[in-house]
């Protein structure tokens, strides 16, 4: 049952108008000015007020602009013994619901008391599908929060995965290229030793027959014994071969000093923000450390201009594109050359700069991609790969990398039976437009691996 509060200086309208409401059926109070009527707004909920415009102390007009401030859902219908065009327009300027004149017929009164109540019904029923609509925002925005870092943690877990399953293979590889120097150098190492106790044992020996030629001895005697104990331990071999074999573990000790520099490169971590980059020898050091993925099946040629400026980037991230799309590249050249290769394949690297950007290409001689799928393979989880050979994630990834961290963009050239070639170029200005630098980078060149 809608309440109703009745606001007049005149006693006998108060109990008027209060009865037509009892007999409307509807709840009602009744104020004679401004300030009791606030006190009773503060004791009771009401949803139409029917006040009197000209009351002591302060107007009906005055009370409708408090009730707007405070109780916006009530419906206010003014009432004035004195009719004009200049109060009425006040008054509906003001907010009010509607406007009646003095004396109050019981079936006009009734009828904009119901239509008031109406609007406050309305006004309410609004505010609170308003609130309810605030909340499930507020509810949805929250949830879609969750969902997004949950998301994102899923992403951040598989991209983590993937390069933990990178390292792992090329953790098995880099074992392999550094075991193979190691064990050339074990077996020069072993040389040296035996031949180093042999020239000892000589040493000795010539010791005591200068010892013997002191006392007087036979001098043809002694020659024949040093040159016998010379051909026992072949000091004409180790003469030969000395040089040679210090020669060659010094290679084998700077091979593997270059796979621990390459690792050393690659493995940087880098800070949480861009910094400028040698990609030159980003490119270097991928290349070192995944030679186990390409040596059998490809040539590596690597192209590298020298005056490459130093790229605004996030440089584990570009190593971990390169070092995919050079995997790919081996994976290609595979899949072309079949099980038994009667040849090696060949893969390109090179960098260049070209309108601002720095571009770096990775080319193979491999298999091409399919032009039913050309769309498709940077879409995560996409993959041309037998199953168990690739996760569908790393093309996926490096377009992740290039295009949305980095700005730039990850194209491609291919062409079946003939190969493919992979373009990531790079911004040389940063986000905030700084320029990357132009000094030439160290480590430029030119060559094949």
């Amino acid at each position: 049952m809608p309440n109703v509060l009745v606001v007049d200086d005149e006693l006998i309208l108060r109990k008027t108008l209060s009865r037509m409401l009892d007999h409307g059926g509807y709840g009602s109070d009744v104020a004679e000015d401004v300030e009791q009527a606030l006190v009773k707004l503060a004791e009771a909920d009401f949803d139409v007020i029917m006040a009197d415009i000209n009351l002591p102390g302060q107007s009906g007009i005055d009370l409708l602009r408090l009730i707007q401030q405070s109780h916006p859902d009530i419906a206010v219908v003014l009432i004035t013994g004195a009719p004009s065009m200049a109060t009425a327009r006040e008054a509906v300027t003001a907010g009010a619901f509607d406007y009646l004149q003095k004396p109050v017929e019981v079936e006009e009164f009734l009828k904009v008391v119901a239509a008031a109540a109406r609007q406050a019904s309305l006004r309410k029923e609004n505010r609170r599908l308003d609130r309810e609509n605030e909340e499930y925002r507020q509810h949805l925005e929250e949830k879609v929060e969750a969902q997004v870092k949950e998301i994102a943690e899923k992403e951040r877990r598989l991209q983590q995965a993937l390069k933990l399953e990178a390292i792992g293979t090329l953790a098995a590889g880099i074992a392999h290229e550094i075991n193979t120097p190691v064990q050339f150098i074990v077996g020069i190492t072993t040389f040296l030793f035996r031949s180093l106790a042999s020239m000892v044992q000589l040493i000795h020996t010539y010791r005591k027959l200068m010892a013997e030629c002191g006392a007087g001895r036979d001098g043809a005697r002694m020659l024949a014994e040093a040159d016998a104990a010379s051909q026992k331990i072949d000091l004409e071999f180790i003469e030969n071969e000395m040089d040679n074999a210090t020669q060659m573990a010094g290679e084998g000790i700077e091979q593997i000093k270059k796979i621990v520099s390459a690792m050393r490169e690659f493995s940087h971590m880098g800070g949480g923000e861009k910094q400028k980059a040698d990609l030159n020898r980003a490119i270097e050091s991928t290349v070192t450390i995944s030679r186990n993925e390409w040596k059998h099946i490809a040539e590596m040629d690597i192209d590298l201009d020298p005056k490459l400026p130093l790229v605004p980037c996030y440089p584990r991230e570009i190593k971990q594109v390169l070092l995919n799309l050079i995997v790919n590249a081996a994976h290609a050249i595979a899949d072309e050359l079949g099980e038994v290769p009667m040849q090696k394949g060949r893969i390109t690297v090179r960098s260049r700069t070209e309108d601002g950007s720095a571009v770096l290409s990775v080319s193979d001689t491999g298999t091409g991609i399919p032009e039913q799928v050309r769309e498709k393979i940077f879409d995560p989880f996409f993959t041309t790969k037998e199953v168990g050979k690739g996760t569908g994630q790393g093309l996926s990834m490096a377009y992740a990398t290039v295009v949305q961290q980095h700005g730039g963009t990850l194209t491609f050239e291919t062409e079946m039976k003939k190969g493919t070639t992979f373009f990531i170029r790079l911004p040389l200005a940063a986000a905030g437009g700084a320029d990357a630098g132009s000094d030439p980078q160290p480590g430029g060149a030119a060559g094949s691996v």
